[in-house]
């Protein structure tokens, strides 16, 4: 059995020309447990759905950090994760119908850590069912260890799509 008792996730906003978010992952989980950091923010499309603003998605490699403790560190681009998302939505609402958006993208930006399945160390067996301990959630039936974080971060006006009038049963919710 692998006990994951410890999964710290510490993200900080660096200075500079681009949002850049800096981020730490330290885990007792095993050297080699593979990390996904991924990146959204959310809007409400035409029929008044909320959907995801998608745009980064990484795997990091659980190693021995200089301190001595086990994690992963990275960094993600803000705007350059904006600017992916703005390129698939683009591309999913041609010809979508009814395609565009009923309210501006969010500002709120959300970064999370997630150990998922499957992992390559053989140790979390078939769907992380050797995954146990006190930040193990069970999701769909795969256990995981997910943290996010979110930042409050504006999206450049040029990526922004244009708000067009909600339409549909769900509009006015």
């Amino acid at each position: 059995m692998l006990l994951c008792d410890q999964f710290k996730f510490v993200v900080l906003v660096s200075d500079g020309p681009e949002s850049l978010l800096k981020f730490r992952v330290v885990s007792d989980l095993p050297c080699g447990t593979e990390v996904g950091i991924s990146c959204h923010r959310t809007y409400l499309d035409r029929a008044g759905a909320l959907t995801l603003w998608l745009g980064h998605g990484q795997r990091h490699t659980l190693a021995k950090l200089a301190d001595g403790t086990q994690g992963c560190t990275g960094a993600v681009n803000v705007d350059e994760t904006d600017r992916q998302a703005a390129a698939w939505f683009q591309r999913s609402n041609s010809g979508a119908t009814p395609a565009g958006i009923s309210t501006p993208v969010s500002l709120l930006f959300t970064i999370t850590a997630t150990v998922g399945a499957p992992q390559s160390l053989s140790e979390f067996g078939e769907a992380n069912a050797n995954l146990d301990g006190r930040r193990v959630t069970n999701h769909a039936g795969i256990r995981i260890v997910q943290v996010s974080r979110d930042f409050s971060l504006p999206l450049a006006k040029i990526l922004q799509p244009a708000v067009q009038p909600a339409i549909g049963l769900n509009a006015a919710n």
